[in-house]
């Protein structure tokens, strides 16, 4: 693996929406595809963690000559997993090479000097850390979303005998109060008022916790395993497995992975919630039960994907199948498909423009989109479809690195209708006796528009190990825009090799 793409340790993230909003890529994912907002599924991240999303490609791998610029695995569902990151290196500044005090007989001295200040750098204890906001509009207290995070990431490769990774993520969720135009939606609200009895006021909808996750990976191997959040109203288990073989000269990557990640679109998904349903229980004779916690989804499943590129064209397609589960929320079934391509009209040893096509399918069992209780508040269309046609550049020049990306195209959509309380038949017929079936079930729709996405990255060596940038996106796929600025420093403590240059014998 390229050095340089090892080299970021320690970075200072400040993130800030530009417009509303909704991933993570572990250590061995590559490159993502040049339409991120193609390969979303259930976050309004099919890849993140994310999710899916707005990620930024790792140019430094993409521009060297002999590193394959493959797309990254479409395997998270979830963009927000994946702003929660530091993004990577863009472009690829080489710093300059100390010159021997003698001049050497050929260049395997010089071979031999890079390889062991690449072993110091990959055995190099390092520390990340970063501030993350996101935000997503939407109704208030319902779909609306603002998350501020302070993700801190140690690594380290004891004896070269692979990579630790540990990482402590303290959130704070906050989605505002539900104004009273909307507090039908929310919890047991809608058979209240179908019975002409007060509304129960949840108050202010918010929620914080500590995510903490421990990694390993080695070679084509890596495993994590972690919690999602310590403090929030549902806490779960997350983690994942990955194998990831490299083929034809690294031209051909194949991953295969287990994962089970957080479900980030809301409050409602990725922490969970409470009301109280006394007044509820006493309408239905006890048919809500006494546990007024639901949501808290997690995403559970496998995901197969191959990516080629021979730095001239690529071409990458994926599968894959999942369940999500939360609290006092029904079992939904999802299943993904990715194909692309793309070539490079243009490339040199500074610069290069890839140009293509991203085909992405979707869909979910049930649509459990909505805040009432038994609803788990994430995107989940019966079918969703998009084409898209992104073009980006990348770039360095000198201590400069740069990124641009534009992708636009078509995505339709289609939602079935779904009833207020999808796992408790007792609290729906209750409703249906009281207000009619029509009322009873949050009505379906189909949706067709453009998809577009934004993006841009620069970045600034001040030195060999210290490096400043800003990044930013605009995506608006699925059925929510989002919006992502970030500025951010990046600082290594890999040690040169002892003496620096190895003398001529």
């Amino acid at each position: 693996m390229n050095l340089r793409a090892r080299q970021f340790a320690y970075g200072l993230l400040l993130t800030t929406a530009l417009t509303p909003a909704a991933g993570r890529a572990d250590e061995l994912a590559l490159p993502p595809p040049l339409d991120a907002a193609a390969v979303s599924a259930d976050s309004a991240d099919l890849v993140p963690a994310g999710r899916v999303p707005v990620r930024f490609a790792d140019s430094d791998a993409a521009l060297a000559d002999t590193v394959p610029a493959a797309p990254a695995p479409a395997r998270r569902v979830q963009l927000a997993q994946l702003e929660m990151e530091i993004p990577p290196p863009v472009g690829g500044y080489q710093p300059p090479v100390e010159k021997p005090a003698q001049p050497m007989q050929d260049s395997l001295q010089l071979d031999i000097e890079r390889s062991i200040q690449a072993i110091s750098a990959e055995s190099a204890p390092s520390v990340r850390a970063g501030l993350v906001y996101r935000t997503r509009p939407g109704q208030s207290g319902l779909s609306q979303l603002d998350e501020v995070g302070i993700p801190i990431e140690g690594r380290y490769s004891p004896g070269l005998t692979g990579t630790i990774k540990a990482t402590i993520n303290p959130l704070y969720l906050a989605a505002g109060s539900i104004g009273s135009a909307n507090l039908t939606q929310f919890g047991a609200n809608e058979l209240l008022s179908a019975k002409g009895l007060a509304l129960v006021g949840p108050g202010d909808q918010n929620a914080g916790g500590v995510i903490g996750k421990l990694g390993y990976s080695f070679g084509p191997y890596s495993a994590e395993i972690g919690e999602s959040a310590i403090g929030f109203p549902v806490t779960n288990f997350i983690g994942s497995v990955a194998y990831q073989p490299r083929f034809l000269n690294d031209e051909l990557t194949v991953r295969l992975e287990g994962s089970r990640t957080p479900v980030t679109d809301s409050l409602l998904s990725y922490a969970g919630a409470r009301t109280s349903l006394s007044a509820a229980n006493a309408a239905t004779g006890n048919a809500f039960g006494a546990n007024g916690t639901w949501g808290g989804v997690v995403k559970t499943g496998g995901h197969i994907a191959a990516y080629y590129d021979n730095q001239s064209v690529g071409a990458y397609a994926g599968a894959g199948l999942a369940y999500l589960s939360g609290t006092n929320v029904p079992d939904n079934g999802t299943v993904d498909a990715l194909l692309g391509a793309y070539f490079r009209p243009y490339k040199s040893a500074d610069d290069q423009v890839r140009v293509g096509i991203n085909l992405v399918y979707f869909g979910f069992d049930k649509n459990l989109s909505f805040y009432s209780f038994g609803q788990g508040g994430y995107f989940s269309p019966q079918n969703y479809e998009a084409v898209t046609f992104p073009v980006e550049y990348q770039g360095r020049s000198g201590r400069w690195s740069y990124l641009a990306a534009v992708g636009l195209g078509v995505q339709h959509f289609n939602q079935r209708q779904s009833p207020f309380f999808p796992n408790n038949p007792a609290a729906e017929q209750a409703l249906i006796a009281s207000a009619g079936s029509a009322a009873a079930f949050y009505p379906g729709h189909v949706t067709t528009g453009l998809a577009a996405n934004l993006r841009g990255q620069v970045e600034y060596a001040l030195d060999n190990d210290v490096s400043i940038g800003a990044a930013g996106s605009f995506n608006n796929g699925h059925d929510y825009n989002e919006g992502i600025a970030k500025i951010y420093i990046r600082k290594t403590f890999s040690e040169p090799a002892p003496g620096g240059i190895i003398p001529r014998p």
